[in-house]
Parts: structure tokens; sequence; C-alpha cells
């Protein structure tokens, strides 16, 4: 609660600063009369922005006062980036400097050094983001190509003793530095990406310096392909050991210890809970039924996620995790859902596991370096079925959880009987996830053109199975019933192109105690402006139905970065178009793809179209699959095929040609 009031100080002001923290770390490093920094390099001339530098010290060398209040270390950064080009200057309006929520802004200067010697003192302002987390917001003054944007931030922070620096982005870097500043008796694990050199251990009277710098770090863009951060260039840190502890266990973090409290915190239990949590199942009728394992799994947790809330920023204090209060008032945190949970397995005797994780849009946990401050994400796992939920996710259900948790390491935790005394094993495993053919997308489709009105009849029934169908749930649950009918019209392949007497209903839309693993349903009927006529042809455009926009202008990552998926999935489309009479189609090898890796078998991952022509009717098929997450260097030219296919399906026709 202390350091609760203290970090709240801290926000109310922001002071100014007479000396620069940064110099204490890197001498010189912010001149009080700024210099320019002019490029001769034409190709870095040609970014847009360029940062100049990127420094950032963290520094473990606080008073017994600070320490009292949970503060940690101190983080001072210091950034300069010039802007090249005029786009540049008309796209970089703002800044925010995002914290986390263990961090606290402490002093903050900044300035616009302009091509002509001018300088602009810059100002913050707070702002907090959806998930909780403070920022600070700085609003720049109209910038010129050659102006340089420079500030310096230091924080503090609480109840951390490892962590990570991003050192890469979007734009070319010139110089990064990174210090991490202690005392000599405190021993710190660092770890560097394959760009940054690794830190060297220095000790110069009282005060302990782990460094590193680099000189140009390539940009590296974005990418709807690729995961951002686990590809950035960076450094992570680690406490480790206290010099100081003489002979005793000087290993202040392992898994192992960090697991097992994890573990003693979430999966226990007191006698007094017990009892109330035992009353309190007995007015479940659900649990009266006979049901399978994984019934009874799914029900409990929609039963707990539907009647029980879970307030985001609630601290993990004694009452808000103990299960009278939780039972009583039906409100909890993160945390506290996790135990409830946990209890309510244990009661009904159902073997149940902890994993902690990270997530695959992170850096993933890596058993041979204790980084504790990614392992975020808990889930509760069932051995008996080899799969997991995660507790505190409302969008999510057995089977189903988050699926950027899946298919990554994590720390699993789990009570073992040793003789006649419990322990807390560990390991790392790698997180399950449901079989790509549950999560489906499909769509049948009936087609019937209308000479006289020059448009096609359209029917639909569409399926979505698994993450797409969570996507739908959590797209409806998001907004008020008067704006379903948006969310119909943006299911419709046909959105964009004119189309009348739109009709459309959705089932198992919403979790309910009966959707356990159901697909989400829409039966739509519309008449829409796809048929074009031509001389003695019909040209009906299928783009849209045949295919999506969300995937055309893509290109394959760099050659060093993989391909990395959402999750895998598996997507069916029956297409079935009546042909008018007199009339024959005169292009169907148009409707002839295949592209799968690898070549042998099914393939991994794979996109094929075929047609065939019975009578009156045409049926397309469309089939595409992702196997895996991850995709290697080699898959890379049948993703451009795919790719390419996908942009010319986009624009694709069945012709009709007029008979003789």
């Amino acid at each position: 609660m202390k350091s609760s009031c203290y970090l709240l100080l801290l926000l109310l002001v922001l002071p100014g600063i007479a000396f620069a923290q940064i110099n204490r770390y890197f001498p010189d490093t912010w001149q009080e009369t700024p210099v320019a920094h002019p490029l001769q390099d034409a190709a870095l001339l040609a970014e847009p922005y360029v940062v100049l530098s990127l420094k950032i010290a963290r520094d473990f060398n606080i008073n017994i006062a600070d320490a009292a209040r949970g503060y940690t270390h101190t983080r001072t950064v210091y950034k300069n980036t010039r802007v090249n080009t005029q786009a540049g200057a008309d796209s970089l309006k703002q800044i925010i400097l995002v914290l986390e929520t263990n961090e606290a802004a402490n002093t903050f200067r900044g300035r616009v050094l302009f091509p002509d010697g001018q300088v602009a003192d810059l100002t913050t302002e707070r702002a907090r983001l959806k998930d909780g987390r403070n920022a600070l917001v700085i609003d720049l003054p109209a910038l010129q190509p050659g102006c340089e944007v420079g500030y310096e931030l230091t924080s503090i922070v609480f109840g951390a003793i490892n962590g990570v620096e991003y050192f890469q982005a979007a734009a070319p870097t010139l110089e990064t530095g990174f210090r991490l500043v202690t005392s000599p008796d405190k021993l710190f694990l660092t770890k560097t990406s394959d760009q940054i050199p690794p830190l060297t251990d220095s000790v110069t009277g009282n005060i302990r310096t782990y460094a590193t710098n680099t000189a140009l770090l390539p940009a590296l863009l974005p990418s709807r392909l690729y995961h951002y951060l686990p590809h950035l260039q960076r450094v992570e840190f680690a406490f480790h050991a206290d010099l100081q502890r003489k002979g005793r266990d000087t290993v202040k973090t392992t898994w192992q210890q960090f697991g097992t409290d994890e573990f003693v915190s979430m999966m226990n239990m007191g006698k007094h809970e017990f009892k109330l949590l035992e009353k309190e199942m007995k007015k479940w009728p659900f649990l009266q039924k006979k049901m399978s394992l994984a019934d009874i799994i799914y029900q409990v947790e929609h039963h707990l996620k539907t009647n029980f809330n879970i307030l985001d920023d609630a601290p993990d204090n004694e009452g808000v995790i103990n299960l009278e209060y939780v039972l009583k008032s039906k409100n909890t945190n993160i945390n506290g859902m996790t135990r409830l949970m946990a209890s309510v397995y244990y009661l009904l005797n159902i073997r149940t596991q902890l994993l902690i994780t990270s997530s695959r849009e992170e850096i993933p946990l890596d058993s041979n370096f204790v980084n504790t401050s990614i392992a975020k994400n808990k889930l509760l796992y069932f051995p008996d079925l080899g799969q997991a939920l995660a507790p505190a996710d409302p969008d999510t259900r057995f089977p189903y959880y988050p699926p950027l948790w899946s298919d990554t390491w994590a720390l699993r935790c789990s009570d073992v009987l040793e003789g006649d005394k419990h322990s807390v094993k560990t390991d790392f495993v790698r997180t399950p996830f449901p079989n790509y053919t549950h999560q489906s997308i499909s769509i049948q489709a009936s087609l019937q053109p209308d000479l006289v009105q020059n448009t096609v009849q359209v029917k639909l029934l569409q399926s979505f199975g698994g993450y797409p169908g969570i996507n739908i749930r959590d797209a409806f649950n998001a907004i008020p019933e008067e704006q379903r009918p948006a969310i119909m019209n943006a299911v419709f392949p046909f959105q964009y192109i004119p189309h009348q007497d739109f009709k459309s209903t959705v089932k198992d839309e919403s979790w309910t105690a009966q959707t356990l693993d159901k697909p989400v349903t829409f039966n739509t009927t519309a008449k829409v402006a796809l048929l074009e006529k031509q001389d003695n042809l019909i040209k009906i455009k299928l783009g849209a139905l045949l295919t999506n926009q969300s995937r055309t202008g893509l290109t394959v990552p760099p050659d060093t970065i993989p391909i990395e998926m959402l999750f895998p999935y598996y997507q069916e489309k029956k297409i079935q178009l009546t042909i008018p009479d007199g009339y024959r189609v005169a292009n169907k090898e148009d409707f002839q793809v295949d592209v799968h890796y690898p070549q042998q078998g099914e393939g991994d991952m794979g996109f094929k179209v075929h047609c065939q022509e019975a009578g009156k009717q045409l049926t397309i098929y469309v089939l595409e699959w992702y196997r895996k997450n991850v995709y290697p260097h080699a898959a890379k030219p049948y993703f451009q095929q795919l790719f390419n296919k996908v942009a010319a399906l986009m624009r694709q026709e069945v012709i009709l040609e007029k008979m003789n």
C-alpha cells in the first residue's frame, strides 16, 4: 500500500531538473547548449527520420528509505531523433512515452533544435491507456527537415529486479548505449540480441557497472506476418545473487522459487475458505448432472466468468483474493479469479497444474535466464486432457485461451507428494493449442443471377469455429444491441459492393452453458450488384467471396525472420452458381489453383481452388489451411505465390458466354 501511495504522489508532480541525469552514466550526452548533428550518408538522409542516439540506464543503487517504499531502481532514457524529410516532419506530430504498471515518471526534459539554431522546450501531459498503464504525451511544434527532437525521462520502478530494453525501431538508430549500475556485491545475469555486444562487467570503487554500446542498428518495420517485439534488438537483465549473504544461498531468483511462490499463492486455500467454497458449490445445479471431464471444466469456467467480476485495477491484497471476500462480493482481480477457479477444480478432484507463460508477440521464457517480468500470463492446465484455459480472460472458454499464449514456453508448476510431504515441482513445457481444423471458417454460397435486374441473389451460410468464432463473439459483446447489424454487415463478403434486401441472422454469438466449442453461424440473403453484361457475355464478380481484402498487399518478412501466424486455421468454401439458360462457362481454367508447402504430402500450409460444371450449375471449391504457427524461410516463396494468387482472385470473374 505504501508503494501505491508513493507512486500516486509521483504521478501528481513531474518537476524539471537542473542536471541531466543521463550524464551520470553517459558523460556529456545532454548538452545544455544543443549542437546539430548533420548527416552525410545519402541512404540515411532518405529516411523520414533517424534516431541519432538512444541511451538507457538502470540504477539499482538506492537508499534504505526508498527501498522501504518498494522502490527498486531508477530508469533513465535519453533519445535524440533527427527529422530528414518533409514527410517525416508532417508525420511526427506527437510522442507517447508509455510507462509500465510498476513505473512512475519522475523528471522530464525535452526540446526541439531547429535548423536555424532556435530551441523550443517540450512539455508533457498525462494520459491513461486502455490497458491501465500510464503514459506521457508530448505534443510537438511544427517540424521541418533538419530538426532534432531530444528528451530525457527519468522514472522510478517498483518491485522489479529484472526486465528488458529494446533498442531497435522502425527507423535506423545510429548509436545505442545501456548501463546497469548497482553495488559491487550484487550480481546480474544479462543477455543481448545478435547485433548488440555482450555486456561488460566492471567494478570501480563502490559501483558495479554492466555496459554495452552499439553503432548502427538498421530499421525493422512492423508486419502482419511476424510478431514485432521478439525480433527487435534488445538487452535483457535479471538479478542473480547477493554476495553479502556469506555462504548462504546467494541465488535470489530461480524459476523453481518463482514457480513455488506462484503455485502456493494461486493453488492453496485455508480450511475456512474450503468450507465456504464447498457450501457455495452446492448451489450450482449443473454440478448435479453427469458430464464428461471437458464439459465440467467448461461449465465451471463459464459459471465463474459469468457471475464474478474481474477488477483490472484491484491491488493484489489479502481482501480481494481471499475467497470469503470473493464469494460474498462477487468481485476479485486476475489472481483472485485464478485462485477461485483452481480451488473449485480442486474440490471437484480434477487434476490441475499451473502454467505461467509470456506471449508469442513478446519475449519467450528461457529456462536458463530468470526474467520473471515477462512471465505474466497464467493458465490452468489439465494433464488428463492435455488442454488448458485462461482463468482471468473473460473472452475465451475451454479449450481455448488467448491464441498468442499458445505454442510457447511456459513454467509448469504442480503439486507432488514425496513420502508424506508435498512439494512443488517445476519444469518447462510448451503450451498446448487445439488442432488447426478446430479453428475453422466455412462458407456455403448459392448464387442465382437475375438477368432482368442485373443482380445476383445471394444466399450464404457462414460458420466460424474456434478462435475465429471467439473473435466474432468478442465483437458482439463489445457493442450495444442497436449496433449488431454493423457486425452482420462486416461479416458479409460483399459489404463494399452495392446490395439491397439484406437480411441476416446469427446464432451462438454469445457464450452460454451450452456453447462448448459450438461455431458462430450466420444465415444471410441479399441482392448484390455482381452482374455485368457485355455483348454476348455475362461477367459475375466473385473476388470478394473467393478470398478477402485483408491479405492483399502483403510481402514476406526479411530472410532472418520467419512467417508467424496468430493461430493455425482451416477455411473451406463451396460456391454454387446457377448458369442461366443459353449460357456456358467460358473460363473454368481460371479457377484452378494449387499452392502448398512442403510439396510432399498435403503440406503444412496450402491454398487450393477448383471447379466442376454439372448441368446448369457451376460449383467452385476453395480450401485454405495453415497447420503451424511458424513457417521457415523455405516456405516464403510459397507464401508469396499464395499472396499473388489472392491478389488475382480479388479481381476474378466468372465469364458466362452465350451459346449459338
